[in-house]
C-alpha cells in the first residue's frame, strides 16, 4: 500500500508486504536462464517482476487487511490487537543422503 505522509516534506511510504514481495520477484528475475540476456533485457525484466511483485504483495496486504488479519498502516501492532505473522525460513538443505546424520556415512566421517 502506498501511503502519502504529510509533513516537512511529502514522502511516500511504500507497504512492507509489496516490498517484500517485489524484492523477491526481483531476486526471482536474476536466475540463470537457458535464454541469453543483454543487460538492457535484463533490466527490464527485472523492473518488470519487481512491479509485479510489489502488486501482489501490496494486494494482497490490502486483502489481509480488509478481512482483519493486520492492523492499518502505522498503528499499534500486537499491542493494539492486531495478529502476528511469523514464518520460517530453511537456509540450507540436507546432504545427498537426506539428513546431516545419513550423509555423515556409519562412522560420522564423509560418505
Amino acid at each position: 500500500m502506498l501511503v502519502r505522509v504529510r509533513g516537512d516534506a511529502e514522502l511516500w511510504k511504500l507497504g512492507f508486504g509489496g516490498t517484500l514481495l517485489g524484492a523477491l520477484f526481483f531476486c526471482a528475475s536474476l536466475t540463470p536462464s537457458l535464454l541469453p540476456r543483454t543487460w538492457l533485457y535484463q533490466g527490464v525484466m527485472g523492473a518488470v517482476t519487481a512491479v509485479l511483485g510489489y502488486a501482489v504483495g501490496a494486494s494482497a496486504a490490502t486483502v489481509w487487511r480488509a478481512v482483519g488479519g493486520l492492523p492499518p498502516p502505522g498503528g499499534g501492532g500486537a499491542a493494539a490487537g492486531g495478529g502476528n505473522v511469523a514464518g520460517v525460513v530453511p537456509l540450507g538443505a540436507p546432504g545427498p543422503g537426506g539428513t546431516p546424520e545419513q550423509a555423515a556415512g556409519p562412522r560420522g566421517g564423509p560418505g
